[in-house]
């Protein structure tokens, strides 16, 4: 159980940033709306985003729990040096993740609805910056999927 709802957080979290991705990707002309429609998809992406990865680090606590129950000694000689760059890999995914949501998109929404939104200029800028950390969170998710192929 505890696995299948790990994939599913998993599914949850990088089919989120995808879709936030690709509507960063696609180019407007009317700066306005679009900030608009950008400000209404992260008010639902940042809480989505950040609960599914939450749900992913606590069931792989559970997973790794219970590995190293069932393990005993032979835990840290089977999985020590695989689990200590995963959970590099995890740590960097989870600051990446809250740069982007709350660094980047909650400021934007805040800023948004207090009447407050960038100008043209500072609006590209500031997608540029969720383009780039976007596309980092989603190759890093991608790394760390890869890596855990290795895992028993």
């Amino acid at each position: 159980m505890v696995a299948w709802l790990h994939i599913l957080a998993l599914g949850t979290f990088f089919g989120a940033t995808v879709l936030l991705l690709a509507f960063l990707s696609v180019e407007s002309k009317e700066a306005g709306s679009r900030q608009a429609e950008l400000a209404r998809l992260l008010r639902v992406y940042d809480p989505v985003a950040i609960g599914a990865l939450g749900v992913q680090i606590v069931t792989g606590a559970v997973a790794l729990t219970e590995w190293k129950a069932r393990l005993g000694k032979e835990f840290y000689a089977q999985l020590g040096s695989l689990l200590a760059g995963k959970l590099a890999l995890v740590f960097l995914l989870v600051l990446a993740s809250t740069y982007l949501c709350l660094g980047l998109g909650h400021r934007f929404v805040r800023a948004f609805e207090a009447g407050e939104p960038p100008d043209e200029l500072g609006f590209r800028s500031f997608e540029r910056r969720m383009k780039f950390v976007s596309a980092l969170v989603l190759g890093l998710t991608a790394w760390i999927a890869w890596r855990s192929l290795d895992l028993p």
